[in-house]
């Protein structure tokens, strides 16, 4: 892995209106092919300081963000210590979080990279994006498909995608090139409705997605429930999900949030 030369704290950014980016629903007129949903408890959005491409969340409750200053592989990568951020070296694209609090990352170059013992640990194969579940099973989407890490090898199921997260049951939901949502249930990719552009799921087995503004639709804030998504307030490009369902979310200015 290339290592950016000099540490840097996250951009705090302005904060006169930390509030600006969250947007209310008008209740009276959510509809999804024409049903009106009924919206599930709005999360309480808290600004939290700095800026991010992406963001990971663990099970144990440790966060890492993917911030916004370049370096050798991407940007740098960082760890939330309660009240600020704490850079570590190297640099990636994509992140998600083991049990154990600890990274794996997909950088520039499409290298994967699990955080072991203090030491980045370069795994076989490559991949644009990776997501680990509650019981640690860990995803990658690449050009081939959807693959499982054994613990020693790549597997893969077929299909392709562009975002992968996963179940509290080892199973991942993927979105596809065409912003399609599919589930993996039994061996067998099954199509859910809508489209996304992101999805995090939490260690409670809830599922969320940043829809897209392809076919009509917006960059809100979804969660999956009776099989059907419903809106809650806020936008946003980015998500992942801790453990009690609770998400934290990036928006297109890189701010970051949590509903925790």
């Amino acid at each position: 892995m290339t290592i950016g030369a000099e540490p840097a704290n996250l951009s705090s950014g302005s904060f006169a209106n930390p509030e600006a980016a969250i947007v209310e629903f008008d209740r009276s007129t959510i509809t999804t092919n024409g049903y009106q949903l009924a919206l599930v408890e709005d999360p309480q959005w808290r600004r939290v300081v700095g800026s991010a491409r992406d963001i990971g969340v663990g099970s144990d409750g440790s966060v890492w963000v993917i911030g916004t200053d370049r370096r050798g592989g991407g940007y740098g990568i960082y760890r939330w210590n309660g009240s600020d951020w704490n850079r570590l070296e190297g640099g990636a694209v994509r992140i998600d979080v083991d049990p154990e609090g600890n990274p794996w990352i997909i950088n520039s170059f499409d290298d994967i990279f699990h955080y072991v013992n203090g030491n980045w640990q370069q795994m076989p194969g490559s991949a644009k994006d990776v997501g680990v579940g509650v019981d640690g099973s860990v995803w990658v989407v690449s050009r081939g498909g959807g693959v499982n890490w054994t613990g020693e090898r790549w597997e893969g199921v077929g299909g392709s995608g562009v975002r992968v997260d996963v179940d509290q049951n080892g199973a991942p939901w993927v979105i596809g090139r065409n912003d399609d949502i599919f589930q993996f249930v039994a061996g067998t990719w099954e199509s859910r409705p809508g489209d996304a552009r992101d999805i995090g799921i939490g260690g409670d087995g809830s599922v969320w997605v940043i829809g897209t503004r392809r076919r009509g639709g917006t960059s809100g804030i979804y969660s999956w429930a009776d099989g059907n998504w419903n809106p809650v307030s806020g936008n946003a490009t980015e998500i992942s999900v801790d453990a009690d369902g609770f998400p934290w979310i990036v928006n297109q200015s890189g701010d970051i949030y949590t509903s925790h």
